[in-house]
């Protein structure tokens, strides 16, 4: 199991407890599959202990496009583990799609028998060079408790951005799904786009009394799928889980990929790639053309995949090209009422081939 390093979980002392989560651009890295091979700028160190740091992250200074993408390697760890920028997060992947997963904390208060003490407040401050968003796709807020309503405030606006109520009522242990959350003891809520800065307000139902079984609440913004409800976890089993993978979406500047491909020497896709508009925030992405694989920001990062190798897609003979494959057959002569007819199968990947796949031509 990873070694993680956690925030302080204060037990809550208070009815109500408001969560800071300054949570400014947080980069999350999905894993990267093998046909889109993270590099790292030449001469730059291409891994943190067992994390891949492709270009635009670096670890040092020239290695990274601009300061949002550094990457600091803690190297008195076996093995080495990287965190985000210069902060204490820790950066669990880094994907060229565009995604970057840290560890996240997650919330929570007991209440004892003083409902109405003093609130608690804790805080995580993310760095404030970076520009990424939380993903609103790849994430879910979540609240695990008994008759408690639990909203993000979005900040400096003190805006309510999403939230959810989990209800249990006499006997509603029965009406658990473990797996899921249904505001029967856990429910769940989307995030909005643009997502930055923001604190969690949890508070039990007025009137209500504090469960004598379940005095706990939780709250967190995780990885959707990561966490699958159950219905121990009320009886304080959440709290042996102080932090959770949580992904944020990385893209390049501010422009959209009309603007940037105005000035080419700016423009961060390479050879062999087309640019995407970020679609959390502004800024864009690169990715390698179809038939090509690498990392879309270094010269030459694009290069073509040999599909006859990697597919074995022909019966006859393959031939690769440029960002696809030919398939052919020797070609067959026959005499036919005085014609000599030759027929030869092609199959390309790329661009489609014809539904029939076949090409015949007649010689006379």
């Amino acid at each position: 199991m990873t070694d993680v390093y956690t925030s302080s979980s204060p037990i809550a002392m208070g009815f109500n407890t408001m969560l800071i989560k300054l949570a400014l651009p947080v980069v999350i890295v999905a894993a990267v599959s093998p046909l889109a091979t993270a590099q790292a700028k030449p001469g730059c160190q291409s891994h943190c202990g067992n994390i891949s740091i492709p270009y635009p992250f670096g670890t040092t200074q020239g290695c990274y496009m601009d300061e949002q993408f550094l990457i600091t390697c803690n190297n008195a760890t076996n093995p080495p583990k990287p965190f985000l920028n210069l902060s204490n997060i820790p950066v669990l992947d880094i994907s060229l799609d565009g995604y970057l997963r840290i560890l996240d904390s997650v919330s929570y208060n007991c209440y004892n028998d003083r409902p109405w003490s003093r609130p608690l407040f804790e805080s995580l401050y993310l760095p404030r060079q970076l520009e990424f968003p939380i993903s609103n796709t790849k994430n879910m807020f979540t609240l695990v408790g008994c008759n408690t309503d639990a909203e993000i405030i979005g900040l400096p606006n003190k805006d309510r951005l999403t939230g959810c109520t989990s209800v249990c009522l006499n006997n509603s242990t029965n009406l658990m799904k473990n797996g899921e959350c249904s505001n029967i003891g856990c429910c769940q809520s989307p995030l909005p786009r643009g997502m930055r800065d923001y604190y969690i307000n949890i508070a039990l139902f007025k009137d209500s009394k504090i469960p004598e079984l379940y005095p706990c609440n939780y709250a967190f913004i995780a990885e959707d799928g990561v966490y699958n409800f159950s219905s121990s976890d009320l009886d304080k089993n959440l709290q042996n889980i102080t932090d959770l993978p949580m992904v944020l979406d990385w893209s390049i500047g501010n422009q959209t990929c009309e603007q940037a491909k105005k000035d080419p020497k700016t423009f961060a896709c390479k050879e062999f790639s087309y640019c995407i508009d970020s679609k959390n925030g502004s800024g864009y992405r690169c990715n390698c053309s179809a038939g090509f694989q690498g990392n879309p920001y270094i010269p030459d990062g694009c290069q073509d995949i040999d599909e006859c190798e990697t597919l074995k897609p022909c019966n006859g003979t393959c031939h690769n090209v440029p960002g696809g494959y030919n398939c052919s057959c020797p070609a067959v002569l026959k005499a036919t009422a005085g014609k000599t007819e030759q027929a030869a199968f092609f199959n390309k990947s790329w661009p489609p081939i014809n539904p029939r796949g076949f090409l015949i031509s007649s010689l006379h």
